[in-house]
């Protein structure tokens, strides 16, 4: 009867310090309702037609680098640069455009993956990285189809690099915000400790 009761009682400490644990994976099979579609998938979605858009004609280097031609020429200073240095200046700006977009996504997917949940799995984030190269790989099969794009690993690569900083950056910011116990930990942790001597 007493191992019985020990089991009953530790089974109930179990479920106790894991409550908020076990209301998460709840969460996890929770289907998508629209309130959390708008929210948290809808972003994700409007991002990725956004750099889908860039990789058409609209983003060619062409057009970039007359962008930035033009805004050169209103700057007294750098309007007198030689066209080598644009180019470079140009590529510079369009690579870092390849890790600041995808940072970017690597941000909406996590959100989208995680949602409200505040514990923390693997798969948010391989499954993210995973999201991200992928469109990086399609998106750069995507400008082989346009006459004034052309896709390249090394773009695969810088979208990968971006993907990452943005997983870390959300990596952080989680750990930021789950850094002080919850107040059921503490009232456990309490529970738990023994009373002071007396005086």
């Amino acid at each position: 009867m007493l191992l019985v009761d020990g089991f009953i009682l530790s089974h109930k400490r179990f479920l106790f310090h894991t409550g908020r644990e076990q209301e998460a994976q709840c969460r996890i099979l929770t289907p998508v309702t629209p309130r959390r579609f708008t929210v948290y998938v809808l972003p994700l979605l409007v991002w990725m037609l956004v750099i889908f858009g860039w990789s058409t004609d609209a983003g060619s280097a062409e057009h970039t680098r007359s962008w930035l031609q033009r805004l050169l020429s209103d700057l007294p200073l750098l309007r007198d640069l030689p066209p080598a240095r644009i180019l470079d200046i140009d590529y510079g700006i369009r690579k870092a455009a390849h890790i600041t977009e995808y940072a970017i996504l690597a941000v909406l997917a996590f959100r989208a993956v995680r949602r409200e949940r505040q514990t923390f799995r693997d798969v948010d984030v391989w499954g993210v990285l995973l999201l991200c190269v992928a469109y990086a790989a399609t998106d750069e099969l995507h400008q082989l189809t346009v006459a004034s794009r052309f896709g390249t690993v090394g773009d695969v690569l810088y979208d990968t690099f971006g993907a990452m900083v943005g997983v870390v950056a959300c990596l952080w910011l989680t750990a930021r915000a789950t850094a002080s116990p919850a107040p059921l930990d503490l009232m456990y942790s309490t529970a738990k400790s023994p009373p002071p001597p007396p005086a």
